[in-house]
């Protein structure tokens, strides 16, 4: 994708190795003969070895095999590739809007055809759903023969012959044809990890490495290989970056008609929750079932599959390639938007962006400083402005009520009523969060401060001055760095 990542590979090799992909027909010209491989894969007979994470064909005759490696090596073979497999659809469309190049203002939160998405699964009793299925069939595929192993039976029978086939979509198909075949495989990659993706302690990726990794789990690292890359490859940065500018257009029209600082934050809000899932369960309420209707049930649906398979929220994805990969402040955005949900990180990642893009682009006044930020003590991330941290704090945590952290890790906090007081008086800040209802959150940096010191957060334990710090705009001048032992309540 043109737009996409620096370090998007257009030259990576998808590996096929996913029961999904049941049927095929592999057809080898070797100039004098033509010799059908086929294989139709059931319940009964699944014709894979899990052990191996490979196919297995019905057993060919060793002279069509012989004849097919020669011709292999005078380079007289041709191959093509039909072949048949499954996905669930729902996985398919999340794929399918993240990788939008048109210049508009549709994604996964804001689809043009609503009903086709949430066509794609069914709430079930419980809380758990079920996916609609469907298959494609993928015809003539070029494709050529690019090596093969001789396996040992480890007995008495002949031994195996094992074949690499590369399918040739990027040199010999159309762009747009490469992109939906190379969609649909990765859709069914998906549907895997979606199956397959709890998390689990000895995973591929985990950290230290586990000693032993499950079967299932080499099976999984070429799902979760293909699905990042893919994310990486396809999601249009520029793209990205023009739902951004639509969302600071939005705000600056609202400031060039009147608005203030409180209705230019509001505006931004608005855009921001537009564009943006809230793809996690959470105590309190952020898509409205009614007036948001269509983003209610997606949060419903990316909530249980948060809670009970990580490994497919697009969260992950999106977090996993910020941990792999370097992203600016704007592609980063860029990039949550492109995908379409978001925790309240992703959220604050965003807002943060666009307030400092409008701060940047003649706003400074309006605007003042920008906290990318949160609560302290609940795992929670907003945005603060119109105020500054008087320094950075950095403390541990000590409180065993803390749901951002265990006790004893590292914490960046600031004081909001220092920052407050040297505001002044007649400075009440704002409070940008697009992933609580306006109703769950207060609105200015003021009465964020009460809600922090309420009379319920007492009765926990929980009521506090400070706030997560996690970065400011404009950077200059500098803040102090002061280390402390401990915070009240943190």
């Amino acid at each position: 994708m043109p737009g996409a990542h620096a370090s998007a590979d257009d030259d990576y090799v998808y590996e096929i190795e996913n029961e999904c992909l049941f049927e095929w027909d592999i057809v080898f010209n070797t100039g004098s003969h033509v010799h059908h491989l086929t294989r139709r894969a059931s319940r009964r007979n699944r014709y894979f070895s899990a052990s191996l994470n490979t196919y297995r064909n019905p057993p060919v005759n060793a002279s069509v095999l012989n004849e097919i490696l020669d011709a292999q090596d005078s380079g007289t073979l041709s191959v093509t590739v039909t072949m048949k497999i499954w996905y669930h659809s729902f996985f398919r469309h999340i794929l399918h809007e993240m990788r939008q190049t048109v210049t508009n203002e549709n994604n996964l939160a804001n689809p043009s055809d609503q009903a086709a998405v949430l066509g794609a699964f069914r709430r079930r009793s419980g809380g758990r759903y079920r996916y609609a299925r469907e298959e494609q069939q993928l015809r003539d595929i070029p494709a050529m023969l690019s090596g093969f192993d001789i396996v040992p039976s480890g007995g008495s029978g002949p031994p195996g012959v094992k074949l690499y086939i590369y399918l040739k979509v990027k040199e010999n198909l159309a762009t747009a044809d490469a992109n939906n075949v190379t969609e649909y495989l990765v859709a069914s990659d998906y549907s895997k990890v979606n199956k397959y993706g709890r998390y689990r302690a000895n995973a591929w990726d985990a950290s230290p490495p586990p000693a032993r990794v499950p079967t299932i789990e080499v099976c999984l690292e070429t799902w979760e290989r293909n699905l990042w890359q893919y994310f990486l490859n396809y999601a249009d940065l520029t793209r990205g970056r023009h739902l951004m500018n639509h969302i600071v257009g939005q705000g600056r029209t609202r400031h060039t008609r009147g608005g203030g600082q409180p209705e230019v934050v509001r505006e931004v809000r608005n855009g921001i929750d537009q564009l943006l899932i809230t793809a996690n369960h959470w105590g309190q309420r952020r898509e409205d079932r009614t007036t948001e209707a269509y983003q209610y049930q997606m949060s419903n649906i990316f909530g249980s599959i948060h809670q009970s398979r990580w490994r497919a929220s697009p969260v992950r994805v999106i977090r996993k390639l910020d941990d792999m990969h370097t992203y600016n402040l704007n592609d980063h955005a860029a990039f949550i938007l492109q995908v379409g949900c978001g925790h309240c990180g992703e959220h604050a990642a965003v807002s943060f962006a666009i307030l400092c893009a409008l701060h940047g682009g003649g706003m400074s006044a309006l605007l003042g400083s920008i906290v990318k930020s949160g609560n302290a003590n609940i795992d929670h991330a907003f945005v603060v402005g119109g105020l500054r941290p008087r320094e950075i704090i950095e403390t541990t945590i000590r409180s065993s009520r803390n749901s951002s952290g265990s006790v004893g890790d590292a914490i960046d906090v600031w004081n909001l009523r220092d920052a407050l007081t040297d505001a002044g008086a007649g400075t009440d800040g704002y409070v940008c969060d697009p992933y609580l209802d306006p109703s769950q959150i207060a609105q200015t940096a003021r009465a964020l401060l009460a809600s922090l010191n309420s009379a319920r957060r007492r009765s926990r334990h929980k009521d506090t001055d400070f706030l997560w710090y996690g970065d400011v705009f404009p950077a200059t001048p500098a803040l102090s760095r002061t280390a402390v032992a401990s915070v009240r309540n943190v």
